[in-house]
């Protein structure tokens, strides 16, 4: 990404090219929450926003499914509605042979 700006900016100093970098990314990620996030980690280097964006991603994707998975054993759903029952005897009284 780093070289394409370069192309598209020429004669540009790197530090424009890299603010360029890093806002275009932010605006591409097309997620206010992920976009809010990557800002207030206030990125460098579009390499940094970058592996900030990958990361909070990933985060919030393992989270989902773990409350995904939470949700569906709260609601029965995903497991075995079958039980064991077993008769609890106290004595002999209870027993066919005396």
């Amino acid at each position: 990404m780093c070289c394409l700006l370069q192309l598209a900016y020429p004669g540009a100093n790197s530090s424009l090219i890299n603010h360029v970098g890093i806002d275009s990314f932010i605006a591409a990620l097309n997620d206010r929450d992920l976009e809010y996030e990557v800002l207030k980690r206030d990125p460098t280097s579009l390499q940094e926003a970058a592996n900030y964006a990958i990361k909070l991603e990933a985060y919030w994707q393992s989270l989902t499914a773990c409350t995904t998975v939470s949700a569906e054993r709260g609601s029965g759903r995903g497991q075995s509605q079958s039980r064991n029952v077993f008769a609890v005897t106290d004595g002999p009284e209870a027993s066919s042979t005396p």
